[in-house]
């Protein structure tokens, strides 16, 4: 017999219901056996859920005996269980409390951040406020304290999903490096100026339109460009765009692009090479693996930060580029844990003031 902790069951009270309210009583060793626990745990646990249960012998006399009752002893071990315990931080301070759920509620459900990034936020109020931590935080949201379902969050619940290998030996298709000959310093994410670059498409077959995002992997920055169509000769139009906003300062702000092996990015020549000058090579390219999202990890968390304003399924065709730039925005002002809850925008700039550019009005005019 297990007799290792743990709480009785509904089903083990009506378990010993049954034994205990035979007219021949099996003995509560044998009913400690059947349900697999001390025999301790049955006697208290009578003792909870018994009563006087009274019955008629004849027409004109009743007898009274003690029973067991599962339901009585079931709601008695709940409302028990209830009253345990210290009351939740939250709740000691009620106006505090209040104003913590209601402001959490507000990022979340409203500003869509994530309960770190909401913690963060609050965290940065400057008054005398009530701190949890993200795992509790997590709890109270997954037993409805707070209020917020689990759809509102930017991520559910982890599970654990097998990946499968990729075949790592197929040739790369376009004129670009394999990600392979990439230099160490780019995986280090130590060096300033080397980026990631993705697409995100609209409806299929509706919209024309789609984005080209480019993420900063060492301050996780994010450009986003909205495409006239998912083509190659648009992806090169909008890079010869940012080199011309850029003019000098482009070679030192973007050293070496990954991106992966779609058709839009087949002009491998036309993205390295300068539109001012077109004897210079501009730019690195580093193409991936085929399947292998995870080598571009930055570019696809940033795509799923731009699926919380743009969900899959969206028509592009009616979006502006003021629409694009609010949503850049707001991603490059979210407070990050990885930077210890600064912005991308903070970090970018810390990168940016050294270099010093003859022409750093136009530099932060692009990034802003």
């Amino acid at each position: 017999m297990d007799t290792k902790y743990t709480k009785l069951t509904h089903d083990d009270r009506r378990t010993i219901e049954r034994m205990y309210n035979l007219k021949k009583r099996f003995r509560i060793s044998e009913i400690a056996a059947a349900i697999g626990k001390h025999r301790s745990t049955v006697y208290r646990e009578i003792e909870r859920g018994k009563y006087q249960h009274k019955h008629s012998v004849n027409d004109w006399s009743s007898k009274t005996e003690t029973r067991y009752s599962a339901d009585k002893g079931h709601a008695q071990a709940l409302a028990k269980r209830k009253r345990d315990g210290r009351p939740l931080k939250i709740f000691l301070a009620k106006d505090k409390g209040e104003w913590f759920i209601s402001m959490v509620r507000e990022k979340i459900k409203k500003d869509k951040h994530s309960p770190a990034a909401a913690l963060a936020f609050i965290a940065r109020q400057g008054r005398d406020i009530i701190t949890v931590s993200i795992k509790t935080l997590y709890r109270y949201i997954y037993k409805g304290i707070i209020g917020i379902k689990e759809s509102c969050l930017p991520h559910g619940r982890y599970s654990n999903k097998k990946y499968t290998d990729v075949d790592r030996k197929k040739s790369i298709p376009y004129p670009g490096k394999s990600i392979e000959k990439r230099p160490p310093e780019v995986l280090k994410r130590e060096e300033f100026g080397h980026w990631e670059m993705d697409t995100v498409m609209g409806k299929l077959g509706i919209s024309k339109h789609s984005l080209l995002v480019l993420t900063e992997r060492k301050t996780r920055f994010e450009l986003i460009m909205l495409l006239s169509s998912h083509t190659s000769d648009s992806v090169v139009k909008e890079m010869n765009k940012l080199e011309n906003a850029l003019g000098s300062g482009f070679h030192s702000i973007f050293k070496s692009i990954t991106l992966d092996n779609g058709t839009e990015f087949a002009d491998a020549e036309g993205i390295m090479k300068s539109c001012i000058d077109s004897s210079y090579r501009l730019i690195n390219l580093y193409y991936c693996h085929p399947r292998s999202p995870g080598e571009r990890g930055s570019n696809e968390n940033c795509n799923r930060l731009i699926r919380r304003h743009i969900p899959k399924g969206t028509d592009f065709d009616g979006k502006k580029p003021e629409d694009i730039n609010t949503i850049q925005n707001w991603i490059n002002e979210y407070a990050r844990k990885l930077h210890n809850y600064e912005t991308a925008s903070d970090r970018l700039k810390k990168e940016l003031a050294p270099l010093r550019f003859s022409n750093m009005k136009n530099v932060l005019a692009v990034f802003t």
